[in-house]
């Protein structure tokens, strides 16, 4: 008789710690879940900053920023990237990217 009754609490032991394993493998799941919308809204924001910041690195570097012939070289150059900038700003508002 004791025997059956050790059985039938290890029985219920055995269910107790499988039940706690499901819930366990439930509460890891959502965590990295939620770790992995967090990551992506991050590598969005630095997708983002990159396409704003790479045209205009391109220009700088392409052009050399050699305007000492015109005394308004700069003053246009700085024109063109805030055009840009402004381009690619409008772009994104259009696409509901911002």
């Amino acid at each position: 008789m004791e025997l059956r009754e050790s059985r039938a609490r290890l029985h219920r032991y055995i269910e107790e710690v499988n039940e706690a394993r499901e819930r366990a493998s439930v509460l890891r799941e959502e965590i990295i879940n939620s770790a992995t919308d967090v990551m992506n809204q991050r590598m969005y924001v630095r997708s983002l900053v990159t396409a704003i910041f790479l045209p205009l690195g391109f220009l700088t570097e392409l052009l050399g920023i050699n305007v000492g012939d015109n005394p308004f070289a700069f003053i246009i150059f700085l024109g063109i990237l805030m055009t840009s900038t402004a381009l690619i700003l409008w772009i994104f508002k259009i696409k509901r990217w911002l």
